[in-house]
C-alpha cells in the first residue's frame, strides 16, 4: 500500500511540472531535420550550399573515399556518434594522408583514430562537464565571435538545464618542458578544448566534440554562425562528401571513447525527475530509521582464515634453493617486475626500446640508466646463459629492488 501511495505521488508531482502541451523537443536530437530545435538540418543546408559538387555517403566510405584520387576534397560527419570499423578508419586515413581535409563533429568517436593522432604516443581522451552555463571562446586572435556566454534551454524553450559539454582532456605529460602537443586548438569550452585541428599526412583532420553547437536554435543566433564559419573556415569546398552512414552502430566497430552521462546526471538535469529523485531518497531514509530493524539471527561469529602466502613463498623459495636453480628465479623476478610495469605503469614490455625504457622512467619518476641496465643485464647476463650463480641473482635482484625503492620513494 505504502509502494503504491509512493508510486502515485510520484506520476503527480511528474505529470504536474510537465508542459500540458510539447511543440518541440527541447534535448538533443541532432537528425538531419529542420524541424527540432537541436537538429542539424539547417547547417547542413548551408554547407551544402558553400560547394559546386556535393556527395551525401550512405554506405561504408570506403566505396567513395577509397576511390577518391583528388588531393582537395573535404569529408564531413556530424552526429552524435561516429561509428568505424577498422577497414572504414584505415580508408579515412589514407584519404586524409593524400591531400584531403576531414571535419568530423561528434561526442563520441574510436578511440584507435585519436591514438592514430597522437605525437610520440601520448595518450588522446576526450573528458566532459555536465553545466548549465558555458563559456565558448575561438582561438583564433581575429575572430569575429571572439567569446560568448552559452546556455542549454531543456525540456521547454523557457528552461535552462544541465547538459554534458564534451573537450579534449589535458594530457598528464603537459607540465614536462618537451611536451609537444598533438593539435592546435581552435575553440574552447570553459577553457577545455572542444575544436582541435590535427595534421596527418598532407591533409589535416578536425575534430569538434560539441555538435549542439551546429544545430537549429543555436545557428539561429548571428554570433554562433560566424563562429561555425570560423571553425570551417579553410576548408576546400569544391568538392564536398557528407557522411549519413557512420552514424549507425556496427557489431565491427572499434573501440568508443566517450565519457558519458551518467543516468543519476539525466535525472538531477530534469526538474520533474529531481523532485520524484528527492522524494525517493526520503522515503528510503525514513524506511531505514523506522523499518530497518533485524529481523533475523544475529550471524555467527566465523574463525578468521589464516594468510597461507608467507608460507607459500617460503616453500617455493626453499625449493629453488634445493634445486640450485637461480636461473628460474631470475627469469621469475623479471617476469614480475615486467607484470609491474603492466599493471602500475601501464607500460607493455613486449618489445623493449629507447622509447620504451624512456616512457618508463617518465612514468616512474626513475632514472633512465637504472632502467636500461635492468634490461640490459637481464638480455647478456641472463638470458644468454645456461645457468647462473648465486651471485649473478642477487646482483639481479639488487637493480630491481633499488627500482622499486626510488619509486616508491617518488611517487
Amino acid at each position: 500500500m505504502v509502494i503504491l501511495l509512493i508510486a502515485v505521488l510520484i506520476g503527480y508531482l511528474y505529470y504536474s511540472n510537465k508542459e500540458t502541451k510539447t511543440v518541440y523537443k527541447w534535448h538533443k536530437t541532432l537528425n538531419n531535420s529542420e524541424k527540432e530545435p537541436y537538429d542539424i538540418g539547417l547547417f547542413l543546408k548551408l554547407i551544402k550550399q558553400e560547394s559546386r559538387n556535393v556527395t551525401v555517403l550512405a554506405d561504408e566510405m570506403r566505396y567513395t573515399l577509397g576511390d577518391e584520387e583528388s588531393n582537395q576534397v573535404t569529408y564531413l560527419f556530424i552526429g552524435e556518434s561516429y561509428y568505424l570499423n577498422k577497414e572504414e578508419l584505415n580508408t579515412l586515413l589514407q584519404f586524409v594522408k593524400r591531400g584531403n581535409h576531414a571535419m568530423i563533429i561528434t561526442e563520441s568517436l574510436p578511440d584507435t583514430l585519436l591514438q592514430a593522432l597522437t605525437v610520440y604516443g601520448q595518450p588522446l581522451k576526450l573528458n566532459r562537464i555536465v553545466a548549465e552555463e558555458v563559456e565558448l571562446k575561438s582561438s583564433n586572435v581575429h575572430s569575429k565571435f571572439g567569446t560568448q556566454k552559452l546556455r542549454f534551454k531543456g525540456y521547454s524553450n523557457t528552461d535552462i538545464s544541465s547538459v554534458d559539454w564534451n573537450f579534449f582532456a589535458d594530457s598528464e605529460y603537459k607540465d614536462y618542458p618537451d611536451f609537444i602537443t598533438s593539435f592546435a586548438p581552435m575553440s574552447t569550452l570553459d577553457g577545455k578544448v572542444n575544436q582541435a585541428y590535427f595534421t596527418f599526412g598532407q591533409g589535416s583532420i578536425r575534430i569538434n566534440t560539441s555538435p549542439i553547437l551546429f544545430s537549429n536554435y543555436i545557428l539561429s543566433s548571428r554570433p554562433y554562425l560566424d563562429y561555425a564559419n570560423e571553425m570551417m573556415n579553410g576548408l576546400k569546398m569544391d568538392r564536398l562528401i557528407i557522411d549519413n552512414f557512420s552514424n549507425q552502430p556496427k557489431d565491427d566497430a572499434e573501440r568508443m571513447q566517450r565519457n558519458s552521462p551518467s543516468p543519476l546526471s539525466y535525472i538531477l538535469a530534469h526538474k520533474e525527475l529531481r523532485m520524484a529523485w528527492y522524494l525517493l531518497l526520503g522515503t528510503a531514509l525514513l524506511f531505514l530509521l523506522f523499518k530497518a530493524k533485524r529481523v533475523q539471527r544475529i550471524i555467527p561469529v566465523l574463525e578468521r582464515k589464516r594468510n597461507t602466502t608467507k608460507a607459500f613463498v617460503e616453500t617455493m623459495s626453499g625449493l629453488f634453493y634445493n634445486q640450485s636453480n637461480h636461473k628460474e628465479m631470475a627469469v621469475l623476478k623479471m617476469h614480475l617486475f615486467q607484470f609491474f610495469l603492466k599493471s602500475k605503469l601501464s607500460v607493455s614490455t613486449q618489445e623493449v626500446n629507447s622509447k620504451t625504457i624512456q616512457h618508463i622512467s617518465i612514468r616512474a619518476n626513475v632514472p633512465e640508466s637504472i632502467v636500461h641496465e635492468i634490461f640490459e643485464y637481464y638480455s647478456h647476463r641472463i638470458v644468454t646463459s645456461d645457468d647462473i650463480d648465486a651471485n649473478t641473482l642477487m646482483d639481479f635482484y639488487n637493480r630491481i629492488n633499488q627500482f622499486y625503492k626510488l619509486y616508491n620513494k617518488n611517487k
